[in-house]
């Protein structure tokens, strides 16, 4: 049952990002910054308020996101996968990093 039901948060909640990225105007600020996010080896920061932008810009462009292996972290997980990033699942108290799953 929870398979079933993280497989479907992961296919609404892509889609309700891309919707709502229909909404929105995107200005690429500072100048080059979506060029750069793809040819750049760096660790973006963000609050988790702020995540549904950065989900849908960044989306495609082989970047990779550390998503907690908590089960909260595994609806996110489901939506960024949906969304082309790649995923890896990681806890200080659960064992460790564990890269493309």
């Amino acid at each position: 049952m929870k398979k079933i039901k993280f497989f479907l948060v992961g296919i609404l909640g892509s889609w309700l990002i891309r919707i709502l990225a229909l909404t929105i105007r995107i200005h690429d600020d500072p100048k080059g910054f979506n060029e750069k996010i793809q040819t750049t080896h760096a660790i973006y920061t963000f609050w988790h308020c702020l995540m549904l932008i950065p989900a849908y810009v960044g989306r495609n462009k082989n970047i990779q996101v550390l998503i907690s292996q908590h089960s909260d972290g595994e609806f996110i997980a489901q939506v960024i996968k949906r969304l082309g990033f790649g995923v890896i699942r990681g806890s200080s108290t659960r064992g460790g990093v564990a890269y493309g799953q």
